[in-house]
């Protein structure tokens, strides 16, 4: 198979956060102007982290209390300025990209 011929199928996996461990979530608003001018190539809007990783989702449930934030003063190093913080289990819809070698 050619590189040419090589394809690459978008999927999505259901990701699960385990409760105590801090989660911020916010909307990545450069996505959501990314997706708004190319609609052919969108990226996931939302982004959930924590101190070891960064998860980009498509859809994110709380399963648990969780609260709204807002900091214009002191925003995350991302530059949000509001977001949701959890310690609750948190659910996410994440893009994969899986390559079909047939």
């Amino acid at each position: 198979m050619s590189a040419e011929e090589i394809v690459w199928e978008v999927s999505h996996r259901y990701t699960m956060l385990p409760e105590g461990t801090l989660k911020r979530i916010h909307v990545n608003q450069h996505h959501i102007r990314h997706n708004a001018k190319n609609p052919g190539d969108k990226k996931p809007p939302f982004t959930c982290k924590t101190s070891s990783a960064n998860h980009k989702a498509w859809g994110v449930d709380i399963n648990g209390p969780s609260t709204l934030v807002y900091s214009p003063d002191k925003p995350l190093s991302c530059g949000a300025k509001v977001w949701i913080e959890t310690v609750a289990v948190v659910g996410m819809s994440e893009q994969i990209e899986v390559r079909d070698d047939d």
